[in-house]
């Protein structure tokens, strides 16, 4: 089970907000993109969802169930 920001691809930094002074990167991938990657990894996709962006949140979120091949 995975969980992704459903987005346009683009490369973001993250956790400035978090106040612990660490910040990474967040990769906002499409679902399709998403499924290539884990289909490349050798799963396959099982169960897809997601949900419209709630509160302050910048995009929508994606979750990816998917089993090794």
């Amino acid at each position: 089970m995975t969980a992704f920001k459903a987005g346009d691809g683009q490369v973001r930094r993250g956790g400035r907000s978090t106040g612990l002074g660490v910040e990474f990167d967040v990769y906002w991938l499409s679902p399709e993109e998403m499924e290539r990657r884990v289909t490349d990894a050798g799963f396959t996709a099982v169960f897809w969802g997601g949900r419209p962006a709630e509160g302050q949140e910048d995009s929508s979120q994606g979750y990816l169930l998917a089993q090794k091949s």
